[in-house]
């Protein structure tokens, strides 16, 4: 299954026959509830806490390659996710995707039962400071604690500015 090397379970996905065919690979399912600032998705869903375009280390799930000039389509990954207006500019973020051990009979697939030592659970704050935008994370990912910023807004009225990063470290 290369053409889905995201990691998430295989239970949405078939093939017959070992034809090179993928008869089935289903990329986005989920159920939403939005009510007066809170939004609450859970099941597949295309997650992205990027400020970046081109190099883009807080990409965790399914991220772009640097030279993937098309990112419109964003494979999704199976999660839950709330996110929590905070103030007219802030917002207040929780993810939890679920990890899976990779596949042994085929490569580049994964395997439908859940590993739970490779779960994240991310918590990431983002408002507005002057012109600026940003953001502060943290949380496990898979098997690392991580914590990030992301940033953006321009200076002098004409310089655009965009920078974010992590710093990680086993458990």
């Amino acid at each position: 299954m290369n053409v889905s090397s995201v990691e998430r379970s295989g239970l949405f996905y078939e093939q017959h026959d070992d034809a090179p065919l993928i008869i089935s690979d289903i990329d986005r399912f989920n159920i939403n509830y939005s009510n007066d600032g809170l939004q609450i998705t859970l099941g597949r869903q295309a997650i992205n806490l990027s400020s970046t375009f081109y190099f883009s280390p807080n990409d965790f799930f399914a991220p772009f390659a640097a030279n993937t000039f098309y990112r419109i389509y964003k494979p999704g990954v199976d999660a839950f996710r709330l996110d929590k207006d905070v103030d007219q500019l802030g917002q207040f973020t929780v993810i939890y995707a679920l990890g899976f051990q990779a596949d042994s009979e085929e490569d580049g697939a994964w395997a439908s039962s859940v590993e739970s030592d490779q779960n994240s659970l991310l918590l990431r704050y983002s408002g507005v400071l002057g012109n600026f935008g940003w953001s502060l994370l943290g949380g496990t990912l898979q098997d690392n604690e991580l914590l990030g910023f992301g940033l953006q807004g321009e200076v002098f009225s004409w310089l655009g500015l965009r920078a974010e990063g992590n710093v990680s470290q086993k458990k």
